[in-house]
């Protein structure tokens, strides 16, 4: 297989977001970004800022083609902020993700802790797909058991 990309240096790539219609001002910053985050997932957090047209297909129905260029006023330092926004966001779900892990786990131990004190390892207090071994798999062990 044949790659036709060829490897572009942080300036070069900086010259291909310009000429693409990005601005990439102030330059050290870009730079700094490209550095930090990839050509490619920058190129992804811009991806909404592509110029796009309407075209109408051979069956009549209209789609919409993403061209390679940046809209008029698309900079790097759009897709900075994206890229911010992006990271806090994800930092927020982990964090309520976490939240609801724990307080799941506090009720479920309180809730087997009230009918016995070691209920976690009787098998009655759980559903038989939990308990049971698998039948397809000789010498498996249920996850229960596991």
């Amino acid at each position: 297989m044949h790659y036709s990309k060829p490897w572009l240096s942080i300036d070069e790539q900086l010259a291909r977001l310009a000429e693409r219609g990005a601005d990439i001002e102030p330059r050290d910053d870009a730079g700094a970004l490209l550095r930090a985050v990839g050509y490619y997932r920058l190129t992804g957090y811009l991806y909404p800022f592509r110029e796009s047209e309407r075209v109408v297909g051979d069956d009549g129905k209209t789609r919409v083609r993403v061209l390679g260029h940046y809209r008029a006023g698309t900079s790097v330092h759009q897709a900075r902020e994206l890229i911010d926004f992006d990271r806090d966001l994800r930092l927020l779900v982990l964090e309520a993700l976490e939240r609801i892990e724990v307080s799941l786990r506090v009720q479920f131990g309180h809730e087997l802790g009230r009918r016995s004190p070691f209920a976690h390892l009787e098998s009655e207090w759980f559903v038989s797909t939990f308990t049971e071994a698998p039948e397809s798999v000789d010498g498996a062990e249920s996850p229960h058991q596991a």
